[in-house]
């Protein structure tokens, strides 16, 4: 399935993000040929969050915090990609809710970041076939290391849901994001 097609599911399914830079017209266009995912959720009022292993690649990215997150592989929906990579990278089970923020970035990406609970397991990062992930915590809101988070656009999601206290409005616009009205809501997990 292109991405395209993706898109346009995931937006059927849980309705318009509330954060975006582009209007789903033409699903079947040239757009994105590759897509990451990413999810918030919910432990109980806390948020996972991993760090990554040394890479030489990038020095002291073994410093930052992310939200779990990675690509799609083939034959695989977006959501579902979210909730294998939160899964392998955590240790932990989750459903889905809603789609947060969707972002096509240098015309050949598009990321997603969506919101969901946590349903079962336990913390263990030993799911990772990549063996990438060096250490997974829940944060209560009042612990999330906002200054040791990677990625702007966690930021944003954390911010916009409530988790953390972060002034956001130079990242919208360093990112073009758009702030929409909520769209429509997916039913809830089981």
């Amino acid at each position: 399935m292109d991405i395209g097609r993706q898109i346009a599911a995931i937006y059927q399914r849980y309705g318009d993000p509330a954060l975006t830079n582009f209007h789903l017209e033409d699903p079947t266009g040239n757009g994105p040929r590759e897509a990451g995912v990413f999810t918030l959720a919910d432990a109980d009022g806390c948020v996972a969050l991993i760090r990554r292993k040394p890479h030489a690649d990038w020095p002291s990215i073994e410093t930052y915090w992310w939200l779990p997150g990675g690509g799609c592989e083939a034959g695989e929906g977006l959501d579902e990609a979210a909730v294998r990579e939160f899964r392998e990278e955590t240790g932990l089970e989750i459903c889905i809710e809603r789609l947060l923020l969707a972002r096509i970035q240098d015309r050949r990406f598009f990321n997603c970041w969506f919101r969901g609970r946590v349903v079962a397991s336990s913390v263990s990062p030993a799911g990772d076939p990549c063996h990438t992930t060096a250490e997974v915590r829940l944060f209560s809101p009042a612990d999330i290391p906002v200054g040791a988070l990677c990625s702007d656009l966690d930021k944003i999601v954390l911010a916009c849901e409530g988790f953390i206290r972060y002034p956001i409005d130079a990242l919208l616009a360093r990112y073009d994001l758009e702030e929409r009205p909520a769209g429509r809501r997916a039913r809830p997990c089981r």
